[in-house]
């Protein structure tokens, strides 16, 4: 299956993704998050540079109550590449960012103290 995403490269940036580690703040409200150590999530967002993605995503953690860890993997997405096929659930995050100018994460995936790590 082959997935087409369109995107303009114009003043609103490009379309960027990447890894992000986390730390989940003691006093976390958010019902899902809450009693976890830590965990990972993958972000899409509409970016002019890698370091403007990156502070999107970091304050879109922070206003989850997650303290930023680390991120890996970080790339601007280019439609002509046949290498990036991207999954379904990614095509549909990334429909979402361009059109709404917003970071998209994909599924949480928590640790804890005793485990390694919890999905949710």
């Amino acid at each position: 299956m082959t997935i087409t995403i369109s995107q303009t490269t114009s003043g609103n940036g490009s379309l960027w993704t990447g890894l992000f580690h986390f730390a989940v703040d003691s006093d976390c409200s958010i019902d899902y998050l809450r009693g976890a150590k830590g965990g990972y999530v993958s972000a899409v967002s509409r970016a002019v540079t890698t370091s403007d993605f990156i502070e999107r995503v970091f304050r879109a953690l922070c206003e989850r109550q997650l303290t930023p860890i680390d991120f890996s993997g970080i790339t601007r997405f280019t439609p002509c590449d046949p290498m990036q096929n991207p999954s379904l659930e990614w095509a549909e995050l990334s429909k979402k960012a361009l059109l709404g100018g917003e970071v998209e994460f994909t599924e949480f995936h928590l640790y804890n103290e005793g485990s390694s790590y919890v999905e949710e």
